[in-house]
């Protein structure tokens, strides 16, 4: 039995309950789908958008693998999603250059200065909390409540366009291969 499923000329793997759990999830995948269920990626999705039985963060847990999509559309997603975050950071021109390009000779360079960003950035955080528990508690949790609300509601809606992009972007590649521009696999 083959573990693929044809979709516009595409060979999608096929997933399955039993290679979910060996995976490892923190939870049994049964819960979610049945027990003999078997879909692709697109349909993994589509679950998540369609229903509330799968969370965007477990739905990435499973399909952003390279099992189950190719690394270079792995990759792709992967610098789309941060260039939707670059803005609040002060990304280093070499992550920027890598991010916006794709170019693998940047790639190196702009790990090393991610690196380096996020570890200035920790310390920053860590002097920034310090001085920030010397305020008053009242007014910290009065931030806090309205901080957690705002964060649930952008991160609600940065999850939609992540899964939204992500779909686009495999069917994308459907088409491309269609009309013979590039394989998926």
């Amino acid at each position: 039995m083959t573990n693929k499923k044809t979709v516009a000329k595409l060979e999608l793997i096929k997933i399955t309950v039993p290679m979910v759990r060996e995976w490892e999830p923190c939870y049994d995948p049964a819960g979610i789908v049945s027990e003999n269920w078997e879909g692709t990626v697109i349909d993994l999705i589509d679950l998540c958008k369609e229903t509330d039985k799968l969370d965007v963060g477990d739905l990435f847990w499973v399909i952003l693998r390279k099992e189950l999509l190719p690394e270079n559309l792995l990759r792709e997603f992967a610098r789309w999603a941060a260039l939707q975050v670059i803005h609040l950071w002060n990304a280093p021109q070499t992550v920027r250059e890598y991010l916006v390009t794709g170019n693998e000779d940047f790639r190196d360079a702009a790990r090393v200065a991610a690196r380096d960003a996020a570890r200035d950035a920790a310390r920053d955080a860590a002097r920034a909390a310090a001085w920030a528990a010397a305020w008053d508690d009242a007014r910290d949790a009065a931030w806090d409540a309205a901080w957690a609300a705002a964060w649930a509601a952008a991160r609600a809606a940065a999850w939609d366009a992540q899964v939204e992009y992500l779909r686009e972007l495999i069917f994308m590649r459907i088409d491309n291969q269609q009309a013979g521009k590039e394989l998926l696999s």
